[in-house]
C-alpha cells in the first residue's frame, strides 16, 4: 500500500479506533487490578531515558492493533530512508538531516552519493569555537565590549528546542549570560524582551502630536519626560537617549503649537547633557550620524506617549536583570 494513503483510510486505523471505542470508559483502576504486572509491561528504559507508558488508556490488543497500524505505513522503511539520507522531503526533495547533526559515531551520510559529515562536523566546530569564544568573554560585541545577552528568534521546533536545552541545564550555566527566548513576531511578544532586559547602547524615543492626546498640558508631559530619563541614567548611566521629534507639518496635526513648545523644552533640556541626544525632522528620524532611519518608526515600542515614559520608567526601575 502506498505511503500517502491518508492514515484514517487504513483498514488497521478503523481496527485501532474500534479498539479505543471498546475500552474508552474503562478505569486505569480495574486494568491495573486485572492485571498486575501492567506497570513493568508497559515500559522500557534505553539511552538513560525510563518509558512508563502502563498509565494510558491502552491493552495489549491495543498495542498489536498499534503495531500493525506502523507497519501498515512502512515506519521502520521511512525511517531507513531517512538515515541513509534518501529525499524523503516530498516538498522540497530533498533529504532530511536531522540525524546528521547527532550522528555523534560520525558514520557516512550519504546525500546524491556524497557523503555530508564532514561538512556537518566543520559546522559544528565552528559552533563549539564561537560558543566557547562568548562563554570566556573573547567574542565582542559592535559595541567591543563582552556579549552578555543572547535572543533566540524561532518559531515552532526552532524555539522549543532550544528553551528545553536551555531549561534542562540551566544550572550548569554560565550565570554572567542573559538567554531569552522569542517565538513571536508580535511586537507584544519581543518587546519586553528587547527593549529593557539587558543594557542598551541607545533608546530612541519617537515623539509628536499623539504625545498630548491624553488631554494633559505640556509641563506634565515634558516632567514625565524628564522623570524618564532620571530613571534610566539612574540605573543605565551609559545608554543614550536619543529624541526624535517629528516637528509638525502645516495642518498636520491639531496639537501643532502645542508639539512644538514640548520640543522646545525637550530641546533646551537635551542641550550640552552627555548621553542625551535630540534630532529633529520632518518625514524620517536621522541617527545621531545625521543618516535617514526610516525603519525606526516600523515598532510601537519607539513610539511612547505621556503614559509610555511612566511605564517605561517603572520598568526599568524595578527590573532586576539591569546592571549599571
Amino acid at each position: 500500500m502506498a505511503r500517502t494513503t491518508r492514515l484514517n483510510k487504513r483498514p488497521e486505523w478503523k481496527a485501532l479506533k474500534k479498539n479505543a471505542d471498546l475500552i474508552k470508559n474503562t478505569h486505569l483502576r480495574d486494568l491495573f487490578r486485572d492485571d498486575p504486572s501492567r506497570g513493568k509491561r508497559f515500559a522500557m528504559e534505553a539511552c538513560g531515558l525510563y518509558l512508563d507508558y502502563s498509565k494510558n488508556r491502552i491493552t495489549d490488543e491495543s498495542l498489536k492493533l498499534l503495531i500493525e497500524l506502523a507497519r501498515a505505513c512502512h515506519i521502520t522503511e521511512a525511517a531507513q530512508d531517512m538515515f541513509t539520507g534518501k529525499k524523503i522531503n516530498q516538498t522540497e526533495n530533498r533529504a532530511v538531516l536531522h540525524i546528521a547533526l547527532r550522528n555523534r559515531a560520525n558514520t557516512p551520510i550519504l546525500v546524491d552519493r556524497k557523503d555530508v559529515m564532514p561538512e556537518v562536523n566543520a559546522v559544528l566546530d565552528k559552533m563549539i569555537a564561537f560558543s566557547r569564544k562568548v562563554r570566556a568573554g573573547e567574542w565582542l560585541g559592535y559595541t567591543g565590549k563582552p556579549i552578555r545577552t543572547i535572543v533566540n528568534i524561532g518559531i515552532g521546533g526552532s524555539d522549543l528546542g532550544p528553551v528545553m536545552a536551555y531549561e534542562a541545564l540551566k544550572a550548569y550555566s554560565d550565570r554572567a549570560l542573559t538567554l531569552r527566548f522569542i517565538s513571536n513576531v508580535d511586537a507584544t511578544h519581543f518587546a519586553p524582551r528587547i527593549i529593557f532586559p539587558y543594557e542598551p547602547r541607545a533608546i530612541y524615543l519617537r515623539a509628536g502630536g499623539n504625545d498630548l492626546w491624553t488631554g494633559r498640558p505640556v509641563d506634565a508631559v515634558f516632567a514625565d519626560f524628564k522623570e524618564f530619563v532620571a530613571t534610566v541614567h539612574a540605573k543605565l548611566p551609559a545608554t543614550d537617549i536619543i529624541f526624535i521629534s517629528l516637528s509638525p507639518a502645516i495642518s498636520r496635526w491639531k496639537q501643532a503649537d502645542m508639539t512644538k513648545d514640548l520640543n522646545r523644552l525637550i530641546a533646551g533640556f537635551i542641550k550640552d547633557k552627555p548621553h542625551l541626544r535630540y534630532i529633529e525632522t520632518y518625514d524620517v528620524p536621522l541617527d545621531p550620524e545625521g543618516k535617514a532611519r526610516p525603519e525606526l518608526f516600523l515598532g510601537d515600542k519607539l513610539h511612547f506617549n505621556a503614559e509610555g515614559y511612566k511605564l517605561l520608567a517603572e520598568r526599568v526601575r524595578t527590573d532586576p536583570g539591569l546592571r549599571k
